[in-house]
């Protein structure tokens, strides 16, 4: 055999067994199938009662989802492995994946296959789970049209990166302090869009609870951001209406389906496409828009979460 035939033999046998090690990743894993039919790959790692958390396989996802999804927005979970694909309810299967005595992954015994490969062996059994006394989840007080649902209809992403558990502990008494936090974390317009979807379902707030909302919203830094925002979408609107929807679509490719809110479509859809981070992409904003309505998109885009909140939520555009 010729020098090169044996390194053809080499690179070819390093080219298949790079596509069989990722063949074995997609056929292994987890996915949350969303309420809307959207399928996240991905691996769970935590369920606290309320929320899923896990990390995404694609960045895609975990640009557009983050990392925990609120359980009334997943409708099945789709365990895959060895060729198989079974598909849970979230609760059977988190029940069984995270018992309350028990932390080790295991695999819901009840389930019917989604996908099968008819030459692959079933495997063992799953050990079976201690009978030890489950908590009685209830989750029909949270919503299954949170905001996260809500905006995935529009294409609009959540991207806060961590959620932190309370402990069961003594009510906070800084609360202002704790408000602080949520403004400077970006999270402040979610916070206050699902408690005002929870009251208006009919749950009520405790008094710990209601505090902290009253120290979110008399919150300086809070006022500040609102203000901040209003008067960059001022400046963003001023401009936009100058601008001609052919040089819209020429540069950016976007063409709004109406007008009456062509500025909130334009928006959403640069959040959907990245933002004004490339600075390409700045740049030739700037040359349709100007420097200073540039800089308030740009502002916007970096708070989308806070100026959907305050201008689309609550001004009603």
């Amino acid at each position: 055999m010729s020098i090169y035939k044996k390194i053809f033999a080499l690179f070819l046998f390093a080219t298949l067994s790079s596509c069989v090690a990722t063949y074995d990743v997609i056929q292994q894993g987890e996915t949350l199938v969303l309420t809307d039919q959207t399928r996240i790959p991905c691996r769970i790692l935590d369920f606290d009662g309320v929320d899923i958390y896990f990390k995404a396989r694609r960045s895609a996802d975990a640009y557009s989802y983050g990392d925990f999804m609120a359980i009334g927005n997943v409708e099945a979970i789709h365990f895959s492995k060895g060729g198989q694909t079974l598909s849970y309810s979230p609760l059977e299967y988190l029940d069984k994946k995270f018992p309350v005595e028990q932390d080790q992954e295991t695999t819901p015994e009840s389930a019917y296959v989604v996908e099968e490969n008819p030459e692959t062996t079933v495997d063992e059994p799953a050990p079976e789970v201690s009978k030890a006394p489950q908590i009685q989840l209830n989750t029909e007080g949270f919503m299954s049209d949170s905001l996260a649902r809500a905006r995935a209809a529009q294409g609009i992403g959540l991207n806060l990166t961590e959620r932190m558990k309370p402990e069961q502990s003594e009510s906070p008494i800084a609360y202002n302090e704790i408000a602080e936090l949520i403004v400077e974390s970006g999270g402040t317009g979610l916070v206050l869009y699902r408690v005002e979807r929870n009251i208006k379902n009919g749950f009520e707030l405790t008094e710990a609870q209601q505090t902290l909302v009253d120290a979110i919203n008399e919150a300086d830094s809070w006022d500040e951001r609102k203000k901040s925002l209003r008067g960059a979408h001022k400046i963003a609107s001023e401009a936009f209406v100058t601008v001609d929807a052919n040089d819209l679509e020429r540069e950016f490719r976007f063409r709004a389906e109406d007008d009456r809110d062509a500025l909130i479509q334009f928006l959403i859809y640069l959040h959907k496409q990245g933002d004004l981070y490339d600075r390409d992409q700045f740049d030739k904003a700037v040359e349709v828009f100007g420097e200073k309505a540039t800089r308030a998109l740009s502002d916007i885009l970096i708070n989308f979460e806070d100026w959907y909140y305050i201008v689309v939520v609550k001004s009603g555009y």
